[in-house]
């Protein structure tokens, strides 16, 4: 089954993870009707996220097109979009794993096949109660 494109950015974000940029973090989110997965990529501040140093922000229902990658069929030619197109406020970046880049990485493996990643929406969702255990999360 192909995963979907959610599934594929939040994947992206471990890939470039994977490539240095440690200190990106994905605000993943449900829009009020639920048929929009919303989110926003951007760099920690000081280990704090969500932070004013967004890169992008999106809402997707399905198969929707991102800005960053013409070819969004794999998780890997999502990250080298988005490492392309976001070339400037990637460029001096990387660093060694942070707190919050090692706890993403490790609840998003432990996500169920086809999962999507949602922390807010209007509604109680099922990941909510892991931005109690978030390193830096600074919302609500």
């Amino acid at each position: 089954m192909t995963e979907n494109l959610a599934i594929r950015i939040t994947k992206m974000v471990i890939e470039l993870h994977r490539r240095g940029y440690t200190s990106l973090y994905l605000y993943p989110g449900m829009s009020a009707s639920g048929m929009n997965w919303r989110f926003q990529i951007g760099h920690l501040i000081d280990g704090k996220w969500p932070s004013p140093r967004c890169i992008t922000t999106g809402s997707i229902r399905t198969e929707d097109e991102v800005v960053w990658a013409k070819d969004n069929s794999s998780v890997g030619l999502l990250a080298d979009g988005f490492e392309s197109y976001f070339s400037q406020e990637l460029e001096g970046t990387k660093s060694e794993s942070t707190e919050y880049s090692i706890w993403f990485d490790s609840v998003v493996d432990g996500l169920d096949d086809n999962e999507v990643l949602a922390f807010y929406a209007d509604y109680d969702t099922k990941h909510k109660h892991l931005l109690k255990i978030a390193p830096g999360y600074n919302g609500n």
